[in-house]
């Protein structure tokens, strides 16, 4: 931690928060095609493989869901951190 420390990078902080709101954006987008495109799919594409990624991708995109709130969230919290250690040290 090197130059501003308040407790925190400042900086790191805002990069962190940033890139974790990005992912969270860029997740969300992927999760939205590859069900838009898995549902689809059933005129196209059918069988054993079909049938076990279509289940897999059911069980998966609950966990992604998730991924993707939980990384906006953690975006929000640094943020947060960030404004309380900005304001407690000026």
């Amino acid at each position: 931690m090197s130059g501003d420390k308040r407790g925190a990078n400042i900086g790191e902080l805002e990069e962190l928060s940033r890139i974790f709101s990005k992912h969270s954006k860029n997740l969300d987008a992927l999760i939205k095609d590859l069900n838009g495109r898995t549902v689809s799919s059933s005129q196209a594409w059918w069988g054993p493989g079909a049938d076990r990624f279509r289940s897999a991708w059911a069980e998966a995109k609950t966990a992604f869901d998730k991924m993707a709130v939980a990384l906006e969230q953690g975006s929000q919290d640094i943020k947060k951190s960030q404004q309380n250690i900005e304001a407690a040290t000026r």
